[in-house]
């Protein structure tokens, strides 16, 4: 086939041929790139043949095609940038930061990535939205590992800082940072207006870690989990009070109601009558009632009146010794949107998400002692049980509130 009869193929090929080849995002040089083709091309006066102009413009094609992913990350928006080592007294810092971000901080929507689950992982804390960012937890029984995902909108000087220099690499065309320590790994990374941001506690190969950041799925997921599906409570390991990447000396759980919880509760006025208290309808089988304790406190919230932080507190005992204690607090936010307040709930273990008749709530065995947990309104309810009791049981107790003939308090 003569060079005339290649031409004239190309030109009447029909365009439906190449109908199925995806679309990809323009690719432009960077200054870098262009200043490399320039010493290669040389002065514009200088006469280069043919032959040589139709090589360099076949090597330069080559190595946008090679590169490409990295060109167009960096000139498409945010980059992160490695800004040195610091030193707090005995810790160590390296900074890295966002740059060129249009984002601004805490502000804006910020799509639900999903993260594979770990294997031999239990997913604690599942796209807990706060303000500007996402949070999911995961932790492994046996290992004792925690692996933590954040996920928030990028904006300029936006901070993270591991306490060892991270390696740069890329997967799947996207730039991450990642180092791996004897007792914590971390990894960042920029995902259109995204900054993700992984820790793991424990002790991980550069190989899975990487694994699993490339096993990230990029499309919104976040319209498909609802507080019903979650539940009322999430379940997470607290960080280090010294700084977020450093492990916890002692691994805890704290459950908390989701944001999505206050939401609905926000405007409900079940539960929230101040001059009232839940008491059981009768005690136990072999228990009497030992003590009643009403406490209000003082200060002004917001506003409002005197406001309830403790609540009640309903003491009941056995000839055994067994000890059961009703416990409920008014939670925030009160109608006039006064704020939001919620103590933990902490336990050596996740607890396990129950019903008691028809409100959500979490059951939590201590050993020496066993608890339930509910929302009745914007009041939480807590039954503790000093003891040997099942969970069955203890629910059952529970059940037996009467939140119809309620106890008058005294403040």
């Amino acid at each position: 086939m003569t060079r005339e009869e290649i031409r004239l193929a190309f030109r009447q090929a029909p365009e439906e041929e190449f109908a199925a080849v995806p679309q990809q995002p323009a690719i432009h040089a960077s200054p870098r790139f262009q200043k490399k083709m320039g010493r290669m091309l040389g002065p514009a006066s200088h006469h280069i043949s043919k032959t040589k102009k139709i090589t360099i413009l076949l090597l330069a094609a080559i190595l946008l095609i090679l590169g490409g992913c990295t060109v167009y990350q960096v000139v498409s928006g945010a980059t992160i940038n490695y800004t040195g080592e610091y030193t707090y007294g005995e810790r160590t810092e390296h900074r890295y930061l966002v740059w060129n971000s249009k984002g601004g901080y805490g502000a804006g929507y910020v799509p639900y990535y999903l993260f594979p689950d770990p294997e031999g992982f239990e997913h604690l804390c599942v796209n807990r939205e706060q303000v500007g960012h996402r949070f999911d937890q995961w932790y492994n029984p046996d290992t004792g590992d925690v692996l933590n995902l954040t996920q928030m909108k990028h904006y300029n000087a936006l901070r993270f800082e591991p306490p060892l220099e991270l390696t740069l690499t890329q997967i799947n065309g996207i730039p991450v940072y990642y180092g791996c320590g004897e007792e914590a790994s971390y990894a960042f990374w920029l995902y259109q207006d995204s900054a993700i941001q992984l820790v793991y506690w424990g002790s991980v190969s550069e190989e899975q870690l990487l694994s699993w950041i490339g096993q990230m799925d990029y499309a919104d997921h976040a319209g498909e989990f609802t507080t019903q599906q979650l539940g009322e409570y999430d379940c997470y390991i607290p960080f280090n009070y010294i700084a977020d990447y450093l492990p916890p000396e002692t691994i805890r759980f704290v459950h908390i109601l989701r944001s999505e919880t206050y939401d609905e509760m926000e405007n409900s006025a079940t539960g929230r009558d101040e001059t009232v208290d839940y008491n059981l309808k009768e005690p136990p089988a072999g228990f009497t009632q030992t003590s009643a304790e009403n406490e209000y406190s003082s200060e002004i919230y917001g506003g409002t009146k005197g406001m309830r932080v403790f609540g009640a507190a309903y003491t009941y005992e056995n000839l055994q010794g067994d000890r059961l204690v009703l416990e409920q607090t008014i939670l925030m936010p009160l109608p006039d949107h006064s704020g939001t307040f919620m103590e933990g709930i902490p336990g050596t273990q996740p607890g396990e998400d129950i019903h008691v008749l028809d409100m959500e709530g979490v059951y939590l065995n201590e050993g020496k002692y066993s608890q339930v947990v509910w929302r009745y309104g914007g009041r939480q309810m807590k039954l503790t049980y000093y003891g040997e009791i099942s969970s069955k049981e203890l629910i059952a107790i529970a059940e037996t509130v009467n939140y119809s003939d309620a106890e008058p308090s005294t403040p």
